[in-house]
């Protein structure tokens, strides 16, 4: 064999179980036919959230006056927002494949074809093609962009997430196809930046498997800031006018026409399997690849980890699932848990949770008891200047176990790792409501809001 472990795809699930392989002792090969770091370091995660910050920093020398300090003539300089964000995306990538030769691991700079479990067929530097041959392997080939079979969709005007991200004229309106995940942070960017947003959603409600009560809320919260979402609305089709798009759609029974400088497509993204067909792999109703606890398939020896399994779409999902199938390749014995994932949206205001929502807690647990505490209550959010949102906490009331937790407000994607720990170590609200908080942070109100679930809420009532 040429190598114990061959990756294939050099996305954030890729080259993290390529590092762990690499450093349990294998001589590992990962093949990428772009960029190393995949969809989540140069077209997703990363670069999204550095338009994030750039909005918030925007929006808050916008209102330094409420800080005390004088500000005039702020505005966007959005050639220099995406100069900052490939910068960063740069030095990111280079880190990675620094880390990934400084774990001795060979990489080959081409597209993947899968001949048989053991084999895979590649292309040198030169265009020459070379059988790898590998002991075990970890398919990490990712997910496409979903492109639906709307008329007009392939129009110069319609572009995608990886288009957006080098937009450098931003149009008056943008209408965004799809009110998910990267839908909503995108309308959150471009709302920002200056741009009149209507988001159409498909489906009867935004965010569908969310805790309901926090997702009226970041509805409410767009809708303040001048971001129009329609539900229930059924593109049909997509025609160039002067100026700009016509999108057609159904709304309420009645046919309607958005006028829009710009449509983002963000319906989602589907399993990449581009040259997996000689695996004749299992596969689910999401076509993804089916895999069990160990990340492993059908076949014996082959694991696949990350969206292409057609799961969690999640990049820290991914990382996880690649240490799990990088440790079982090397003989561990390794299971992912996928009862603890993390959910998080980087808009303003944040938004994530872990565990159940209220309606599912009660159907699984029968008697539950729920705790909330505002960020109005808490010193450190009045300081930081944004009061807005709350925390939800839900337990298991015949143990006090905490199956739930949900938060929208400041910096609710970094505090939703305490929940996630709570949940990992099956934490009862007894026991975070003793974990001593440092005073005065935005963490405390975790604690609060165990108080207020225990009945005895101490800085609220």
């Amino acid at each position: 064999m040429d190598y114990d472990i061959l990756v294939l795809g050099g996305g954030i699930g890729g080259y993290v179980a390529a590092i762990r392989a690499a450093k349990g002792g294998a001589k590992v090969a990962l093949v990428e036919k772009n960029h190393i770091g995949g969809t989540c370091l140069n077209y997703g995660c990363i670069p999204t959230k550095s338009l994030i910050r750039s909005a918030e920093v925007l929006d808050t020398v916008k209102n330094a006056s409420d800080f005390g300090v004088k500000a005039t003539g702020a505005e966007l300089d959005l050639e220099s927002v995406i100069k900052r964000k490939d910068n960063i995306v740069k030095m990111l990538t280079e880190g990675v494949e620094g880390l990934l030769n400084a774990n001795q691991i060979t990489i080959y700079n081409s597209m993947g074809n899968v001949k048989d479990a053991r084999t895979v067929e590649v292309k040198d530097s030169s265009g020459k093609s070379l059988d790898l041959t590998t002991n075990k392997l970890i398919i990490a080939t990712g997910s496409v962009t979903t492109i639906p079979n709307i008329p007009g969709v392939d129009l110069p005007g319609v572009i995608t997430s990886k288009e957006v991200l080098n937009i450098t004229d931003l149009p008056e309106e943008v209408c965004i196809v799809g009110g998910g995940v990267i839908g909503l942070e995108f309308a959150y960017i471009l709302n920002a930046f200056g741009a009149k947003v209507t988001v159409l959603e498909l489906l009867p409600e935004i965010l569908p498997k969310a805790e309901r009560e926090l997702v009226n809320y970041l509805l409410d919260s767009f809708r303040e800031k001048g971001i129009s979402i329609l539900t229930k609305a059924q593109v049909n089709a997509i025609e160039e006018s002067e100026p700009g798009m016509n999108v057609m759609f159904y709304h309420n029974d009645e046919e309607k026409t958005l006028q829009s400088g710009l449509v983002l497509m963000a319906v989602g993204r589907e399993p990449n399997l581009a040259g997996l067909d000689a695996l004749n792999l299992k596969r689910n109703s999401s076509k993804g690849i089916i895999v069990n606890s160990s990340m492993e398939t059908s076949l014996p020896g082959v694991y696949a980890i990350g969206d292409v399994t057609g799961g969690v779409q999640l990049a820290h999902v991914a990382t996880a699932q690649g240490i799990v199938a990088a440790e079982n390749a090397l003989g561990e014995e390794a299971k992912f848990n996928s009862n603890s994932i993390p959910y998080c949206i980087y808009s303003k205001p944040e938004m994530a949770w872990v565990g159940l929502t209220e309606e599912e807690a009660k159907e699984k647990y029968g008697r539950i008891k729920v705790g909330r505490f505002p960020f109005t209550g808490s010193g450190k959010a009045m300081v930081y200047g944004d009061t807005s949102g709350l925390v939800k906490m839900i337990i298991d009331e015949k143990y006090g176990e905490i199956v739930g937790l949900h938060l929208i407000g400041p910096e609710a994607t970094n505090m939703i790792a305490e929940g996630v720990l709570a949940r990992m170590l099956e934490a009862t609200v007894i026991e975070l409501a003793a974990t001593i908080h440092p005073h005065p942070t935005l963490s405390e109100v975790l604690m609060e809001a165990a108080h207020m679930t225990l009945d005895q809420g101490i800085h609220y009532i």
